[in-house]
């Protein structure tokens, strides 16, 4: 299986520890490494939440497998971790998944941000 159309661009944000503009370790986001990628859009939901409606989209990734993405290494994409997309857009949807298809071939990334 091949990844696909690898037409958009997105940042993976890793979960870390990062150090403040005030010199502390805090935790956070490393800032995003840029991959090419495809994109396939899954049917949201919406909900009542807090007396506000709440929508959020389901978002589907395939990118080639890359070790520090591997999501079966202790250092790999998890459900900490995030996508910038589009690219430098300040827009942030959280991993829910990320396997690994085929033997070192692809992995495929679902995340969820509030769909807007």
């Amino acid at each position: 299986m091949r990844a696909g159309r690898l037409d958009r661009q997105i940042g993976i944000c890793k979960y870390a520890i990062v150090t403040n503009a005030g010199g502390d370790d805090v935790e956070g986001f490393a800032p995003a490494v840029v991959v090419p990628a495809s994109l396939k859009r899954l049917p949201g939901s919406e909900r009542l939440q807090s007396a506000e409606n709440a929508a959020t989209a389901p978002t589907v990734f395939q990118i080639r497998w890359d070790p520090r993405f591997d999501p079966d290494a202790p250092t790999g994409l998890n459900a900490k971790d995030r996508i910038e997309y589009p690219k430098a857009s300040g827009r942030f949807l959280n991993i829910t998944s990320a396997i690994e298809i085929g033997r070192r071939d692809t992995i495929e990334i679902t995340a969820i941000g509030d769909a807007s």
